[in-house]
């Protein structure tokens, strides 16, 4: 039993022995022995491949980072110059809504409000807008036009007597259909009740249902004013002369096709004047006086701190 148990033994320590043998001449299972060549064309943990036999290799010193390297560095990281916003298109095709065929020359011009994502009461800012670019429809209604990315945009297309088609919240990249209809017209005028003279140079506004605004123009020399390119639907009018009595708004309803008119009678309001003044009586020049939050008609104050508001009256 002892016997068997030391050949058992011996022949194990043989086993081993010749293991042994073999890693210490071939390596790891499944690696090759490298050559001197192969050796000396390592460099740095990286390969260099493509090298002739028995071609030795340089290695290059290691450069290390000074202070005037790092300094020369920032200096031109510095003066690189800013990355240009990428820009993309916005692309489109106008028709005729009734028929589907093409319009060429249709006048598309995109702009963007510097505030339309944000809702404030100052409606001057919240209104302020920036042009894009403009460019007319080929011969097969399509348009496009270079806008900045990531930005609301807002699209006009006018073609001669259909409705001015509007879109808004529109981004590059995108793809548009306006079918254009017939167009809506609105004529009127304006008169004084005490002579019946014309009302010249008073703002007229209009806006549709969703407080889009649609023009915005001053009346003529016979205070008559005409907006010809309107969609169909209802629209609120609003007057405000400059020395007159503001009407109230107006609802018009507007057809396609149709011409809808809108004559006014102004009343003669108030004359409202004063001065403004400080704490310590001075009068203060520059200050604005004005009907309602929104200053639709004000005046400002002079030198002396003098103001006349001609026109005062009006619901509200």
């Amino acid at each position: 039993m002892t016997a068997r148990v030391l050949l058992s033994l011996g022949l194990l320590a043989a086993v081993l022995l010749l293991v042994g043998w073999w890693f210490s001449e071939q390596g790891p299972p499944g690696l090759s022995p490298e050559s001197p060549v192969q050796q000396r064309t390592r460099l740095g943990g990286q390969e260099l491949t493509g090298l002739p036999p028995d071609q030795d290799v340089e290695v290059p010193a290691v450069r290390t980072a000074t202070p005037e390297r790092a300094s020369a560095r920032q200096v031109v990281a510095e003066s690189d110059p800013a990355p240009v916003a990428s820009r993309r298109t916005l692309r489109g095709r106008v028709v005729d809504d009734g028929l589907g065929a093409p319009l060429a020359g249709a006048r598309v011009t995109v702009s963007f409000r510097l505030h339309g994502e944000f809702s404030n009461l100052d409606l001057a800012h919240s209104r302020s807008s920036r042009p894009v670019g403009e460019v007319a429809s080929d011969a097969q209604g399509w348009f496009e036009l270079a806008v900045p990315e990531a930005v609301p945009l807002d699209l006009k297309v006018a073609f001669q007597g259909y409705a001015t088609a509007r879109r808004s919240f529109l981004f590059a990249g995108e793809e548009v259909l306006l079918r254009l209809t017939p167009a809506a017209v609105l004529a009127g005028s304006l008169t004084r009740a005490v002579d019946s003279a014309a009302v010249e140079g008073a703002l007229v506004r209009g806006w549709d249902e969703k407080r889009v605004e649609l023009f915005r123009a001053t009346t003529g020399p016979g205070g008559t004013f005409l907006f010809d390119d309107l969609q169909p639907g209802v629209i609120t009018v609003a007057i405000t002369p400059a020395a007159d009595a503001k009407p109230p708004w107006k609802k018009v309803e507007l057809r396609a096709g149709a011409r809808a008119r809108l004559d006014l009678v102004l009343k003669a309001g108030v004359r409202m004047y004063g001065t403004i003044r400080d704490a310590e009586g001075r009068p203060i020049a520059g200050a604005e006086v004005g009907e309602g939050w929104t200053f639709r008609k004000s005046v400002v104050s002079d030198a002396l701190g003098e103001y006349e508001l001609l026109g005062f009256a009006g619901p509200g």
